[in-house]
């Protein structure tokens, strides 16, 4: 539970046990304006959370509390019994309705600070992933080539072939190279595509689901945009790794 909810929970509590002093002595049928508008808050919170969003939920819930506050304020100053009890009771009303602003702005701020963050470390781990998915059997198979020497029986895209063809598989029509590694979490991280497999080069394509590029309007590989996206190219001359965006 955060701490935003703690707080709201905290201030609904208050609410009603600040009610129940001003209304002592008062009709009973007043008890049920505080159950409606505390059922009323719950409401705001657990509908809008459905759709999967934090702060919408708070924000209406909230709003729900600063119309009861209104109202408190209005019946304190109609029924407060002297001119302390009008100040001490609006005084309190203010503390709190200042403090609440200021614990949701302040968790409001933390939460976008770790939300960068997070992208930010997915970021890491999307270039680390993708460059170390691409480099190692590129690498590999230019290694093997070489290592002929003179008698280069075989290209390096036939290297390739022979020893990552387990690899490579069609999904949706597209040509797909998937390290064994990544083989049972590779919906998550980030996609790999043959652009092409010729007679002297092998392309890869490295596209991140999750991290965006520098250009939102860059059009990936599948289709979409604005993702962060590697081209790896192997050629009997070496590997080359550029970002494309």
């Amino acid at each position: 539970m955060s701490q935003t909810i703690k707080d709201l929970i905290i201030e609904i509590i208050f609410i009603i046990i600040l009610e129940i002093k001003i209304e002592s002595g008062v009709h009973m049928h007043k008890g049920w304006w505080i159950f409606g508008v505390t059922v009323l808050t719950i409401i705001a919170f657990y509908i809008p959370g459905q759709a999967g969003y934090l702060w919408s939920p708070i924000t209406c819930a909230m709003g729900i509390v600063g119309l009861y506050f209104t109202g408190l304020v209005i019946y304190i100053l109609k029924m407060g019994r002297s001119t302390v009890d009008r100040d001490v009771g609006i005084g309190a009303l203010a503390l709190l309705g200042a403090l609440t602003i200021y614990s949701g702005l302040f968790n409001y701020d933390m939460a976008e600070w770790q939300h960068q963050n997070l992208m930010d470390i997915r970021k890491t781990i999307d270039k680390g992933v993708s460059l170390a998915h691409t480099q190692e059997p590129l690498l590999h198979s230019l290694s093997r080539f070489h290592k002929q020497g003179n008698k280069s029986d075989s290209t390096v895209t036939q290297i390739f072939r022979a020893r990552y063809g387990g690899q490579i598989e069609t999904i949706n029509g597209e040509m797909r190279f998937v390290p064994k590694q990544l083989a049972d979490v590779h919906e998550e991280s980030p996609l790999f595509f043959l652009k092409e497999i010729g007679r002297d080069s092998v392309i890869i394509i490295a596209q991140s689901l999750q991290v965006r590029g520098r250009d939102p309007s860059f059009q990936n590989y599948d289709g979409g945009k604005g993702k962060m996206q590697y081209r790896a190219i192997l050629t009997e001359g070496g590997v080359n790794y550029e970002r494309e965006n």
